[in-house]
């Protein structure tokens, strides 16, 4: 019974940090592309980052928000992918409505977009116009934490936690 009780556990703690790795080993699907924009439509600020796979097997990211200028750089890893899948399922972001909008007309609101693609040529696509889903502040937060870390990366500055 102790043996019983012992493997249990351990089945369960294993389990538990199984599920916090994206599955990315076998058939299950890769990201190849993200992308996050978020901004007024009125003033044109705010922020848009996207990753995507190369050809070359090298990864783009493109960081631009507002200032100073718009940030370009490639990377040899692909983890970053495995790192934004982990971000989208955390906050349920595979669960968002494909469209939001408000019931009001507002003509300098905000606007956002969510857009994803796996290996398989699967992709995902959300956005909305001065709605958002109920998670959408935290998610965004995270998704701008997240990228905190490449912004010096062209400077040679990068700091990795």
């Amino acid at each position: 019974m102790k043996r019983f009780l012992l493997f249990a556990s351990l089945w369960t703690i294993i389990s538990s940090c199984a599920s916090q790795v994206p599955e990315n080993n076998g058939n299950k699907e890769r990201l190849v592309y993200f992308s996050f924009d978020h901004h007024n439509s009125m003033s044109q600020c705010g922020e848009k980052y996207a990753v995507s796979m190369m050809e070359d097997g090298r990864v783009r990211v493109v960081i631009d928000e507002g200032f100073p200028e718009e940030k370009e750089f490639y990377l040899d890893d692909r983890s970053i992918f495995d790192e934004l899948l982990v971000i989208v399922k955390s906050y349920k972001m595979d669960k968002y409505k494909e469209s939001y909008s408000s019931r009001m007309e507002i003509f300098d609101g905000d606007n956002w977009s969510l857009n994803y693609q796996y290996d398989t040529k699967r992709s995902v696509r959300s956005g909305g116009y001065m709605a958002w889903p109920d998670n959408y502040r935290e998610a965004r937060h995270a998704i701008s934490d997240y990228f905190k870390k490449w912004r010096d990366y062209q400077t040679g500055v990068l700091e990795i936690d």
